[in-house]
């Protein structure tokens, strides 16, 4: 919900004008909804630093009852983290709340393969089919993959606390050709922490990591705890087969079983090293 203030009452009208800062640009008072009491405030212009600025924003936020208390000038001074919050970083950082672990993850692919079936909303057996194909295929991949010595080294000296999300499915080619790399690297350094989603499960994150306007998987994302802010995500697949997969859509419309095939090739081939430097972006 968001209640910008000039819909209530004109600021010039109530001796906030002379409170005006030069470098702060326009209030909304964002409420959000998963985190009751919580006022989120971003490019704030009008600062409640007075009897006559209090009255105002107590006029205002009578038309809120779920804004429940005035924040002083020096809560607005210690609010960085608040300041910088979008509607994306809420929804990666509630999904975050929810997520599984990757060992967590494998256990359900191999519950899914148990009982053929799939992490897909409704019973299919092709999905079945790949998810059985996927678990082997990750397996494997945990064996063979060549992590490039530079990319070990930098995620062993970075030091920033780093949750990273990833959206997928227990049928997804493309998931199960780099998911494994994405336990790896996050193994190499305690502050990352690796969290998994199901894209079926949570529309509204995945439509915020859309690739050309679809939901393609797999989406890693690379989110700040501190800040409570995204700063990065990679995805759906290392750069030069996103470039491929594009190219080949744009030609024929859609991905031939023989393209495919020679994705799998290339996957093969390349042992994890394109992804793992693709992945190494994400320390910022």
């Amino acid at each position: 919900e968001v209640f910008p203030f000039s819909q209530y009452r004109d600021p010039a009208q109530t001796g906030l004008e002379g409170f005006q800062h030069q470098e702060l640009k326009e209030l909304l008072i964002i409420v959000d909804r998963h985190t009751p009491f919580r006022i989120v405030i971003s490019h704030i212009k009008w600062i409640a630093a007075t009897p006559a600025a209090t009255g105002f924003f107590s006029n205002f936020v009578g038309h809120s009852p779920k804004v429940v208390r005035i924040l002083s000038f020096y809560d607005l001074l210690h609010m960085k983290t608040v300041l910088s919050t979008t509607p994306t970083d809420v929804l990666v950082r509630n999904a975050l709340a929810s997520a599984i672990s990757y060992p967590e993850f494998m256990e359900q692919m191999e519950a899914f393969v148990t009982e053929q079936t799939s992490s897909a909303p409704e019973p299919s057996e092709s999905f079945a089919g790949y998810t059985k194909l996927n678990l082997a295929r990750m397996k494997r991949l945990a064996k063979t993959i060549q992590l490039p010595e530079a990319v070990i080294n930098a995620f062993k000296d970075f030091s920033k606390k780093r949750q990273w999300l990833v959206i997928t499915e227990s049928w997804c080619g493309d998931a199960a050709q780099t998911m494994p790399i994405m336990q790896q690297l996050s193994e190499l350094n305690p502050s990352i922490e690796l969290k998994v989603v199901y894209r079926d499960q949570n529309p509204a994150l995945m439509d915020a990591f859309l690739t050309e306007g679809t939901r393609s998987i797999p989406i890693l994302i690379s989110y700040d705890p501190v800040t409570e802010q995204v700063l990065g995500h990679w995805g759906p697949r290392p750069t030069p087969l996103n470039q491929r997969v594009k190219e080949e859509k744009a030609l024929k419309g859609s991905l031939s079983p023989e393209f495919r095939k020679e994705l799998q090739l290339w996957y093969n081939k390349d042992k994890g090293v394109t992804a793992a430097n693709d992945m190494k972006d994400l320390l910022v």
